[in-house]
């Protein structure tokens, strides 16, 4: 076919699907869309149908892929995302979710409305389990690594590709997901068990005396009397604190007059540090974290604390990010 007629098919197709009406539907609480759902579709000359579904979206992806395959060989690659791959999917089984996508080192799995937030946060543990108990201590010759993200909400499922039939086709077909669940829980895994540098401030500062201050107060003609010389408003010792970034900026200020204030008392210096942190193997946002402790306020996780606060920053996602590193206390 010469480019010309390539071209003008394209014109076609995509004319196609821009003027023909797009039908969305939501899906029942007890499945998830798939491939051959028959309610999605794509072919040309027809409404394009697509399906909505609220609910727990994971990614699990393997820590610096990159870096394993430049230092290993090809089989031992080649085992490993065999057997991460099939771990996953055996995960994803057990806990009631469906994969949904497979790209290289990275594996989706959604979960059906129904309990979706324990069998998310359930399946991040068992991943996290068989990644640290089991692929950690089967290839003994790399350290290997697994970040988790999830996130809770509606997405959409739409069929894109080609409908033709041949064989080397058939990969060109796929699910698109849209919405933000897919995209943050993405992100999340991008940084989900990650070393990063972070930057700390060490704050020097004379505290408040809340105990020896005292108000002004006032004579009778209206005019303040100092409180004693022997009651500062500040202690007589140096405090120190370690603050991260965003606490460092919402507790320091400065101006030209006053130069540096600190919220805390009277302050001193400050000293920069960067060191290495290790972000937690499963990160989580703000509503799967609402949604578990709503549906489910007894659960061993929560009732011992394991889900803490992360300091994550996000783009594109200004909610509290919670996670930890969890996993089954079977291999003791």
């Amino acid at each position: 076919m010469a480019i010309i007629d390539t071209l003008k098919e394209i014109e076609n197709s995509v004319a196609d699907i821009c003027t023909l009406g797009f039908e969305i539907t939501k899906a029942q609480g007890h499945y998830v869309p798939g491939y051959e759902d028959t309610s999605l579709s794509f072919e040309s000359g027809k409404n394009k149908r697509g399906k909505t579904i609220c609910t727990c979206v994971l990614y699990a992806d393997i820590r610096d892929s990159t870096t394993l395959s430049h230092s290993h060989t090809h089989e031992t690659m080649s085992r490993l995302y065999t057997a991460f791959v099939k771990s996953m999917i055996m995960v994803a089984d057990e806990h009631n979710g469906v994969v949904r996508n497979i790209i290289g080192d990275r594996v989706m799995i959604v979960f059906p409305q129904d309990n979706c937030f324990q069998n998310a946060l359930n399946a991040a543990i068992s991943i996290y389990t068989v990644a640290s108990e089991i692929l950690n201590k089967q290839f003994t010759t790399l350290s290997f690594k697994c970040g988790i993200g999830i996130d809770y909400g509606e997405m959409t499922i739409i069929k894109a590709g080609l409908p033709k039939r041949e064989p080397e086709r058939t990969n060109y077909k796929n699910l698109i997901w849209i919405g933000k669940p897919a995209n943050i829980a993405s992100k999340l895994t991008d940084i989900a068990h990650k070393t990063i540098k972070k930057t700390f401030f060490k704050v020097s500062y004379y505290g408040y005396n809340f105990f020896g201050f005292h108000f002004p107060t006032f004579n009778i003609q209206g005019v303040p009397t100092a409180a004693p010389a022997s009651q500062s408003m500040y202690h007589s010792f140096i405090s120190v604190d370690e603050l991260d970034e965003l606490a460092f900026t919402k507790e320091i200020s400065w101006n030209s007059t006053l130069g540096f204030s600190y919220s805390k008392g009277k302050f001193v210096s400050f000293e920069k540090i960067e060191r290495d942190y290790v972000e937690a193997p499963i990160l989580f946002t703000e509503a799967v974290y609402s949604g578990f402790i709503a549906a489910y306020p007894n659960d061993p996780t929560i009732k011992k604390n394991y889900w803490k606060k992360q300091q994550v920053a996000l783009k594109d996602y200004s909610g509290q990010v919670y996670g930890g590193t969890v996993f089954w206390d079977v291999f003791n």
